[in-house]
């Protein structure tokens, strides 16, 4: 019984040391990045990056695993994408290979030329970051794996799918506070 007692301590004392260490930040919905993009809709053509609100998971199911034509990651630098693309998108780690939907995007920082490619993450909605949705949180924390870049976000952001994101947090809030650590 003592025993007992010593290891239910032991393991609530570890979580609180280790939400002791987490990194304050902010957290959004996981998205897929385009250099350029021609589109027959002209509201969606950019020569800046453009956000796609739908992470590669998502539009794969809506499509019932079939190739679909969505806005596509790439180096600024090395290529332009016109017109549509029968293809998924790649993340900056993996390719097309599927890494389920707990998956996380990292600031460039954090990415640090792909060494934070496969890194999970402990991720907990600590509030809002705006008044549209004052109590956005959840109970509990997620566990995510880096499988992106985000070069857009801040240093203190991670793109969560969206699925990690509704988790933690009422989806309309759309960018929370976060607390996150290895």
């Amino acid at each position: 019984m003592a025993m007992e007692r010593v290891i239910i301590l032991a393991l609530v004392a570890s979580s609180l040391i280790s939400m002791a260490c987490a990194i304050p930040g902010t957290a959004t919905f996981y998205t897929v990045y385009v250099r350029k993009f021609s589109s027959p809709h002209p509201s969606l053509e950019t020569n800046d990056y453009t956000r796609n609100f739908h992470t590669w998971g998502e539009k794969r199911k809506q499509h019932g695993g079939r190739p679909c034509s969505i806005f596509v990651k790439t180096p600024p630098s090395k290529f332009t994408i016109n017109g549509r693309r029968p293809m998924f998108a790649a993340s900056a780690c993996y390719g097309f290979e599927d890494r389920g939907t707990m998956i996380a995007a990292a600031n460039p920082a954090l990415y640090n030329n792909g060494a934070a490619c496969g890194r999970r993450y402990r991720v907990r909605c600590t509030g809002p970051t705006n008044q549209g949705i004052p109590q956005p949180c959840r109970n509990g924390e997620i566990t995510v794996t880096i499988v992106d870049l985000c070069p857009g976000c801040g240093a203190d952001q991670l793109d969560l799918s969206q699925q990690a994101f509704s988790m933690i947090a009422d989806p309309n809030a759309g960018r929370i506070r976060i607390d996150y650590n290895p």
